[in-house]
């Protein structure tokens, strides 16, 4: 990667007391507005889509890190008075990617140091003012003109909220909710008892309008049935279609980014469907991505499994963003991996289902819920007990009916075990896992104030968002959507910020906020 280019002050104006240090510093004086805040962006963006800061990685054997100033653009410290070196050593790059830098002190200092070598100023990498958001990051002060706050979360509009899986992840990656659009009222009770904004309504009779100008962020848990093999995938012909709903909410409320969860489902063609086909999930889908793509300046998807992110399930699930800054293709940074591959990764192994309900997931608990003899005439009831060392299969909305093997279906798993409650029988011979389990194995707290009939509750369960899959999601986007207000602050043009972007090809780097 060549290295960082200088920016430019502007002469006309200046004393003759800048423009001799111009000279002393060896900087040519060019005529104003020969470089701006986007001519800038464009040379400087330095995160490429693969996450790394310079060739020579610290990741690999030969890797000779290298210092990079923020503000001073690589000049050698020789050629700096002393005073501009001493508040650059400040605001370096370390030689790692993924070290935190404070948001504040580069916007701050950094205009200082530029103020220092004849005001130029708005030399924002944004690179560095991305990676510089991560957890525990101290709000930047709004007493300086210039700098953004970040004292008031920013805030969000949730449609098809459900029970509130996605909003309890959102609000602990640090978002606000301005409202979480349901229309299932027993949801919809369980939202307000978890003391969520909710609105019991149908999302097509909802003015997202009043929320223009409000919700930085609009993240959609459209209803899967149409996607799904459990739902006969009809895609478009299917009248729970959530999508048209949603690209309608993104044109009425106008957020500067977008998220949507749901099955994989969407993403395969049907056979012989031929392209452009309603009916077709994959099809349905290309076309609301290029609708996406006619609102933002950059889209994408995700394939996110739950248990990289620390849920005791292994849960495979779509992501797709839209925003004005583009993500890392790969999404937010795993936590979690196959317990053979963890520790080559530096990553903690997937959590396990007998970590998550082991106390309670034993034969021990079959006096007061329904469970198998562990005999041959039950098939393979009780016969796999190393389950509960790995993570759960999908809890889905059937866990009220139970494990698939039974003595109708010669205690065959019907194309199984593929549910947790499969698991449950395999381990100890359990019929059904119960709804405190359903909720510890989606990472929800298993006081959760489930509302409505046991058949409502577990139907709540089962479609959940994992929150810490929500949180992982948010929090990239949260980290993005402050380097896009930083980048606003500084006068960036956004428009040609996005073309620059595409140039030179990167991407807000997944670990950022991990």
């Amino acid at each position: 990667m060549t290295a960082l280019p200088v920016v430019q002050p502007v002469a006309q104006g200046f004393s003759q007391r800048r423009e001799k240090r111009l000279r002393r510093l060896g900087l040519p004086i060019e005529p104003k507005g020969h470089r701006n805040a986007v001519t800038v962006a464009e040379d400087v963006v330095a995160v490429p889509a693969d996450g790394r800061l310079h060739d020579n990685h610290p990741g690999t054997p030969e890797a000779q890190p290298e210092r990079r100033d923020v503000a001073t653009h690589c000049l050698p410290d020789r050629e700096l008075p002393p005073k501009v070196r001493d508040h650059s050593r400040r605001v370096t790059i370390q030689p790692h990617p993924g070290a935190p830098i404070d948001m504040a002190h580069v916007l701050g200092n950094a205009r200082r140091i530029a103020s220092a070598q004849a005001d130029y100023v708005d030399g924002i990498y944004l690179g560095e003012v991305v990676r510089s958001v991560h957890r525990g990051q101290r709000t930047a002060s709004p007493r300086r003109a210039g700098r953004p706050s970040f004292a008031v979360n920013p805030e969000l509009v949730e449609l098809f909220a459900g029970t509130g899986g996605a909003a309890l992840g959102l609000h602990r990656a640090g978002w606000g909710h301005l409202a979480c659009v349901e229309r299932e009222p027993a949801a919809a009770a369980t939202l307000r008892a978890a003391g969520i904004p909710a609105v019991e309504a149908d999302a097509r009779d909802v003015d997202f309008a009043a929320f223009r100008g409000r919700a930085a962020l609009l993240w959609a848990s459209p209803p899967c049935q149409p996607g799904s093999t459990a739902g006969q995938r009809h895609g478009a012909a299917d009248d729970r279609d959530g999508w048209p709903v949603t690209l309608a909410a993104i044109d009425a409320c106008r957020p500067t980014w977008f998220l949507a969860e749901n099955v994989l489902g969407w993403s395969y063609h049907l056979d012989l469907c031929g392209g452009g086909h309603a009916a077709c999930p994959a099809c349905h889908l290309e076309g609301v991505t290029a609708e996406l793509a006619r609102r933002f300046p950059f889209t994408g998807q995700w394939r996110l499994d739950a248990a990289d992110f620390g849920v005791p399930q292994r849960r495979r699930r779509l992501i797709l963003w839209a925003g004005p800054l583009p993500l890392d293709p790969d999404g937010p940074a795993a936590s979690h991996a196959h317990p053979e591959a963890a520790a080559a990764q530096g990553l903690r192994p997937w959590l396990t289902m007998g970590e998550a309900i082991g106390d309670t997931l034993h034969r021990g608990t079959c006096d007061r819920r329904a469970c198998y003899p562990c005999d041959e005439e039950h098939g393979r009831a009780c016969s796999e007990p190393w389950r509960l060392d790995r993570p759960a299969p999908t809890v889905t909305t059937a866990e009220e009916k139970g494990t698939r093997a039974n003595a109708v279906a010669d205690w065959s798993f019907n194309g199984g075990p593929d549910r947790a409650s499969d698991a449950a029988f395999l381990v100890a011979g359990i019929r059904r896992i119960d709804l405190g389990e359903g909720l510890r194995l989606q990472g929800l707290p298993p006081d959760w104030p489930l509302q409505g009939t046991v058949s409502q509750r577990y139907t709540q369960v089962g479609n959940a968002v994992p929150p810490a899959l929500a949180e992982a999601a948010g929090r990239l986007v949260l980290a993005a959507h402050r380097a896009w207000t930083a980048l606003q602050a500084a006068g960036v043009d956004g428009a040609e910020l996005a073309q620059a972007l595409r140039r030179r090809r990167v991407a807000v780097p997944g670990r950022v906020a991990a």
